[in-house]
């Protein structure tokens, strides 16, 4: 294929996550409670089924009583066979909240008021990270490198001492600066019909960017004295 045939169009999802913001319709759960910290964890990778379980639900044990003014919020994976297990780790854990899956704008709405986003997710990376939410990624290696190279994201593995320091080192500090998504800006589909049209020789608009990047979500009343990350 030729280089001049290629077209960069960004992430589609960024403009989905987008659209659901700017309509209203990303609306985290009533049941979060505004004044405290959030915390949004999920796990669903088979390598990491196992011993990988065990330790990311032991770092989110550690976490909840080590950080008792924060909420931790597992969404659990349909997997009846990986819903039994996390719920059996983590079910009876003060703190820490299991909820099913949620409708997507929930979920984004959940994530858009978090403080902290813990998660195997290819998904969660760069929903969060469009965001500005920080992200511990609980493997080795990512698919998403974006999400390292931009600062947003930390690879901790499931180790459950790698998981608790590096939380504590985000939950220590809260970024109130824009940030703009290292997957997109919010154009893709523009960007893409566009060069459809080209490609068909139907005529078409220049697809030019025209959004501003999403803003973090506002700290909580209880977190003003939280010193704050200076990006």
């Amino acid at each position: 294929m030729p280089e001049d045939r290629i077209v960069v169009t960004g992430n589609t999802v960024v403009d989905a996550l987008h659209h659901l913001i700017d309509h209203g319709l990303a609306q985290p759960p009533r049941w979060i409670d505004p004044t405290r910290r959030l915390i949004v964890a999920t796990l669903h990778r088979r390598e990491n089924w196992g011993g990988g379980v065990f330790g990311v639900c032991a770092g989110l044990r550690h976490l909840a009583r080590r950080h008792p003014d924060a909420q931790i919020v597992m969404v659990t994976h349909p997997n009846p066979t990986l819903g039994a297990e996390v719920t059996a780790q983590l079910g009876r854990t003060p703190g820490i909240r299991l909820t099913p899956p949620l409708p997507y704008p929930e979920m984004i709405g959940l994530l858009s008021v978090a403080d902290l986003v813990i998660t195997d997710s290819g998904g969660l990376q760069e929903e969060a990270g469009t965001l500005g939410v920080p992200v511990l990624v609980t493997r080795e290696t990512t698919e998403r490198p974006e999400i390292i190279s931009s600062g947003y994201g930390t690879l901790v593995g499931t180790d459950p001492e790698r998981i608790v320091s590096a939380a504590a080192e985000e939950l220590a500090v809260r970024s109130l600066v824009e940030r703009t998504s290292a997957f997109g800006d919010g154009q893709a589909s523009v960007r893409a019909a566009a060069a459809i049209a080209d490609l068909l020789t139907l005529p078409t608009k220049p697809a030019e960017p025209t959004r501003l990047p999403v803003p973090v979500a506002p700290v909580a009343p209880a977190l003003k004295n939280v010193p704050l990350r200076v990006a």
